[in-house]
């Protein structure tokens, strides 16, 4: 009998003969080439995505200091007039020039608001764009008319006084509005 002994296989035939190593070296082959070719593009749109933030995070910084800048601005000038119209402040002169200062004012910082209120409804929300028309609308009917009808038929210390609380509580209001809107794009000192 003659019987045949086997001959063993090589090292090599034993290694790359065997199934397990050919899927793994394919699994590692198409790690190579995936992570090459995904990781790049990962951290590129990550990149992008940041860059896009930054960008918005500064038009909304703008935003907020131009609405700031602009609300503050026409409150502070109908309470300088009628601040010189109350016992406290009465100066009839310094009442004269804060109208004309208003009068020569208004038209642009009211151009500024609108161009602002549309500004916010791209970079925050339409509500808050609404609320800054609302408040517009209630500016010009219980601030900027009463104050012209009394200016014009010089209104007594009494009427000044009142439309002197009015404008102190309308300054509350565009500074609450403000805050809001920083909430809103969360441009707030706890986000810095």
């Amino acid at each position: 009998m003659n019987q045949k002994i086997p001959k063993e296989k090589s090292i090599l035939t034993k290694v790359f003969g065997n199934e397990s190593f050919i899927e793994k070296l394919f699994l590692l082959f198409l790690t190579a080439l995936l992570s090459g070719l995904i990781i790049p593009y990962v951290g590129t749109e990550i990149q992008r995505n940041k860059a896009r933030n930054d960008i918005v995070l500064q038009a909304q910084s703008k935003l907020l200091e131009d609405v700031s800048k602009t609300l503050l601005t026409y409150e502070t000038l109908l309470l300088d007039i009628s601040w010189f119209k109350t016992d406290k402040g009465h100066n009839e002169e310094m009442h004269k020039k804060a109208f004309a200062r208003y009068s020569e004012r208004a038209v642009d910082l009211l151009a500024d608001w609108r161009v602002e209120s549309i500004r916010v409804k791209s970079l925050a929300s339409a509500e808050t764009s609404k609320k800054l028309d609302s408040f517009q609308l209630t500016m010009f009917h219980i601030q900027d008319s009463p104050m012209n009808i009394l200016y014009r038929e010089k209104g007594s210390v009494c009427k000044w006084e009142q439309l002197h609380k009015i404008n102190a509580d309308m300054l509350f209001q565009a500074q609450k509005l403000i805050s809001d809107l920083a909430i809103e794009m969360k441009i707030t000192k706890g986000d810095i």
